[in-house]
């Protein structure tokens, strides 16, 4: 079976980066597409995880940067 969705498109889909009309012809190529709907659970999946993520600088970063700023000229 050839894919008529790609994976660029999904992850377009997820981010809610599609338009209107690239979403209902996104959802209308699914539709016959079983690996494109596993695609998306997968990336969906992916993207809630990256989500919960919490990132922060270490204390010496911020120590440097507020060393920096304040000998900067």
């Amino acid at each position: 079976m050839h894919r008529t969705v790609t994976q660029h498109q999904i992850i377009k889909f997820v981010y809610g980066e599609l338009s209107f009309s690239e979403t209902a012809t996104l959802y209308d190529e699914m539709d016959n597409d079983p690996e494109s709907l596993r695609d998306l659970e997968v990336y969906a999946s992916l993207k809630l995880d990256l989500n919960k993520l919490v990132l922060s600088p270490s204390d010496n970063l911020l120590k440097n940067v507020l060393s920096f700023s304040a000998d900067y000229k």
